[in-house]
């Protein structure tokens, strides 16, 4: 299965601005794998600029949601920052959402951990739970399964889940958005510092923390998950 698996797995990088700007440093990016199917719900909708004209502070004075903040910033320093109002991001980074600090505390652990990026709107998503999640779950019983609902209004959508059969050792999270998910605008569009535009997306997790394969564009076949889970969990000693 693995031997099927490999020569669809293109090795990507990621930006170096994007490393750069990573709040979670314990999360290091060894290899970003995408699926050559495009089949999923993107969020084609970019974010808009926060910035805005500055003053001697380097705040927007412009009327925008920026707005002075002193205090100690997410990235540890104390001083004088910006602080968006909508956003909460401070000195231009986005604080933490509870569903990443729960998700970075369960890939920190040994182990092998699957997170796994959906919503119950989206066909493609329903595709891959009818296609078997379930049981790619129970084949894999020394390996931990997150699902984040994401850009479905704060809900998880855990009838869904359940209508499938997804087992209860799976974690269930929901990633709020800033306002309405209707509103492309107001989605959160980046998962513990990665970028999220599609679902469903599915993340490997190993070595405490290293991404090593993510599969960042639609819907996949049950045996792309089961031969990454094979690929992450075999024995490179060699």
């Amino acid at each position: 299965m693995t031997a099927r698996l490999l020569p669809l797995l293109l090795l990507l990088a990621l930006p170096a601005a994007l490393a750069q700007t990573t709040p979670t440093s314990e999360v290091s990016v060894s290899e970003v794998v995408s699926s050559s199917d495009e089949a999923g719900s993107s969020d084609a909708v970019g974010s808009s600029s926060e910035a805005g004209s500055s003053d001697e502070i380097g705040c927007a004075d412009d009327g925008s949601s920026l707005t002075p903040f002193t205090g100690i910033a997410p990235t540890g320093g104390a001083g004088t920052a910006c602080i968006d109002e909508r956003t909460g991001m401070v000195g231009g980074v986005m604080p933490p959402t509870a569903a990443e600090e729960q998700v970075r505390a369960q890939i920190l652990e040994d182990g092998v951990h699957v997170v796994h990026f959906w919503a119950p709107w989206c066909g493609n998503s329903l595709a891959e739970l009818e296609a078997g999640w379930y049981e790619v779950i129970e084949r894999h019983p020394d390996v931990s399964f997150t699902f984040v609902t994401i850009w479905n209004d704060g809900e998880t959508g855990q009838e869904t889940l359940d209508r499938y059969a997804i087992p209860a050792r799976v974690e269930v999270l929901t990633q709020p958005d800033f306002g309405a998910s209707s509103d492309k605008s107001q989605r959160r569009r980046t998962f513990l510092g990665l970028p999220v535009t599609w679902i469903p997306s599915t993340w490997v997790f190993h070595d405490n923390g290293e991404l090593a394969v993510a599969y960042n564009y639609g819907e996949l076949d049950m045996a792309q998950i089961d031969g990454a889970l094979e690929l992450v969990t075999a024995d490179w000693s060699h």
